[in-house]
């Protein structure tokens, strides 16, 4: 499966380079990061990983998650090369490389679905993230029927052939990743799951995820798109 592997970044860790080396010797040959309007200091970090061979589209200002993503959506259908499909991820280290390859097999398996690489919660859970998707979960099944725990995952195996819609989806923060799902049920795409580990680091500190105001931005886009058509 020919398959691109996208990755928005905000001020990513020092490690975020070696990540990029793993995934090239792990088979991802193509690799796209967005620099979402990082500081001056990270710039020897995306040095890096344009070295390393990846991609590395920029904002010269944060626009948020859900613009990188369509950045870099819009970048691969202008690139017009061969791809089957898109995985994203973070860049901030949750995701493993064993985890990443799940979706991987599983869209090779369902090229057709949606497939996300979801993370058990509990009440030992940092606070920001056990907080969004509580909320998140909640109105993804009592409004739109789509019964996944972990609505907010940023490992997520995409279509190729739906990334013009996701060009469309409206949304420019966290917000934008509950769109593409309240989209995809409308349109009656399969939505399927993948376990994987539940890895925070220091508290999930490096997360640029907001808990209240965040939290608020995504129940609003609940029930905004409630009658929404597509």
């Amino acid at each position: 499966m020919n398959c691109v592997l996208i990755i928005p970044a905000l001020e990513p860790p020092p490690t975020f380079p070696g990540f990029i080396r793993e995934l090239i010797k792990n088979g991802f040959r193509r690799i796209v990061v967005v620099n979402d309007g990082s500081a001056a200091p990270w710039e020897n970090i995306f040095a890096e990983v344009k070295a390393a061979g990846a991609t590395v589209l920029r904002h010269k200002e944060n626009r948020g998650k859900g613009a990188a993503l369509k950045t870099a959506f819009v970048h691969c259908l202008e690139e017009d090369t061969a791809t089957d499909a898109f995985i994203t991820a973070d860049c901030d280290g949750q995701h493993k490389m064993e985890d990443i390859k799940k979706v991987l097999y599983s869209l090779e398996k369902y090229p057709d679905s949606i497939v996300l690489g979801t993370r058990a919660f509990d009440r030992e859970t940092p606070k920001k993230s056990y907080l969004g998707n509580l909320t998140a979960a909640f109105f993804a099944k009592n409004l739109y029927g789509i019964n996944v725990g972990d609505t907010q995952t940023g490992l997520r195996g995409l279509p190729y052939a739906y990334a013009p819609v996701l060009c469309r989806i409206p949304g420019q923060r966290f917000e934008y990743e509950i769109n593409m799902l309240i989209d995809a049920a409308r349109r009656h795409i399969p939505i399927r799951t993948v376990a994987i580990k539940t890895v925070y680091i220091n508290e999930n500190a490096a997360s640029h995820y907001r808990p209240v105001r965040d939290s608020l931005r995504v129940s609003l886009c609940f029930l905004t798109n409630i009658g929404r058509k597509t």
